[in-house]
């Protein structure tokens, strides 16, 4: 990624579409949303890191 893009990323001029977030946990259904071919944006997996 250029310099000029992250700049507008972290000022929040350009915004990344996300269509789905859901847990890592849920990575099959995630998966199965973008073989679909209809996901307009992102699918995004969160991942929750555990306490040691």
């Amino acid at each position: 990624m250029n310099r000029v893009m992250v700049a507008l990323l972290e000022a929040g001029i350009v915004q990344p579409a996300v269509s789905l977030e859901l847990p890592l946990a849920q990575a099959g259904e995630a998966h199965r949303q973008v073989e679909t071919g209809h996901t307009r944006g992102k699918v995004v997996l969160r991942v929750v890191r555990q306490p040691r």
